[in-house]
């Protein structure tokens, strides 16, 4: 199922999920994924560690975590990703009244 912006947003706040991690450094293993700030209002990438000469954070949007899901085929990483987020089949954050 398609998720939008709103549905990581919402799902971000009703968890409390202030770090979606993407992978870890290959060099120094650290971390590198979203961060939420700003009372969930601001997406940063974090790049976490100096092992490469780019800055430790840029600014993003949910549009890009959004993206990020939506292009995913691979079914074990969706039902891992649903899971972390706290989505379910039956459940369509986009429909849900805030």
């Amino acid at each position: 199922m398609t998720k939008t912006p709103l549905d990581f947003q919402r799902a971000a706040i009703e968890n409390d999920i202030r770090k979606f991690e993407l992978h870890k450094c290959s060099i120094c293993n650290y971390p590198c994924g979203f961060i939420f700030k700003n009372n969930f209002q601001d997406v940063l990438y974090d790049h976490g560690c100096d092992c490469t000469r780019l800055s430790l954070h840029r600014i993003t949007s949910w549009e890009e975590v959004a993206s990020l899901y939506n292009m995913q085929s691979d079914e074990k990483y969706i039902k891992k990703t649903n899971e972390f987020w706290r989505f379910s089949d039956d459940k369509d954050f986009s429909m849900e009244e805030k």
